[in-house]
């Protein structure tokens, strides 16, 4: 009997949800495996709103991943016409033709494959400047200052503007249920993100009301 899950569904069970953990945003569902923020309300408690911070955080590098990678490398600009090994070789290589021309950058101290401002950056007073990969990384290597917006802005956002890439919208799923589990384990996330695992930026993007005191605003 065929199976009534997506491709992503069926890909979403074989993660192991003891040692990982995929982050999405709401059109996701909450699962054991698959993290998604708090929903979105006036009444969140600090605890939650520093999750959802931290969520979109780690949601960015990801963003930043696939953006540079369909920058520098078009193929990624379109759906690849070719079977699942092909993909699986041409994203591999590109990966490691990423990680050689950037670190011989570094070494060399150039800009010559990729700036800091191509990649999303958040400064310490709080706002963030989206990286050029989400335009035409040839034209222009300047970000306008008009072009940083709040932190808090950011992790209130499903996603920040998307950039052409070969990427298939994902769609909502038919897993709608989260499971007193999954939401245990946000829990359990969300307040190590409060204690052991803080950092110290992190409590600027509280409302004033729910800022401890002696933090200074975002």
């Amino acid at each position: 009997m065929p199976s009534k899950l997506s491709p992503f569904e069926e890909n979403l069970f074989q993660v192991e949800e003891e040692k990982h953990k995929l982050v999405g945003d709401q059109a996701f569902p909450l699962l054991p495996q698959l993290m998604r923020p708090f929903p979105s309300s006036n009444h969140q408690t600090p605890m939650q709103r520093i999750f959802n911070y931290r969520h979109c955080r780690a949601r960015r590098v990801v963003e930043n991943a696939f953006g540079v990678l369909s920058s520098r490398f078009r193929i990624f600009r379109k759906p690849i016409i070719a079977s699942e090994e092909t993909v699986d070789a041409v994203v591999q290589a590109a990966v490691v033709l990423h990680d050689w021309l950037r670190n011989d950058d570094l070494r060399a101290g150039s800009n010559r494959y990729t700036s800091n401002v191509m990649f999303n950056t958040e400064f310490q007073d709080g706002t963030m400047r989206e990286g050029i990969w989400r335009n035409d990384c040839s034209v222009n290597f300047f970000v306008p200052a008009s072009n940083r917006i709040s932190a808090v802005s950011v992790a209130r956002l499903p996603s920040l503007t998307p950039a052409p890439t070969g990427l298939i919208p994902a769609t909502r799923t038919t897993l709608r249920n989260s499971s007193q589990r999954a939401k245990g384990i946000r829990d359990m996330l969300a307040t190590y993100f409060t204690t052991v695992g803080q950092v110290p930026w992190q409590w600027q993007h509280l409302p004033d009301f729910q800022r401890p005191r002696g933090v200074p605003s975002a």
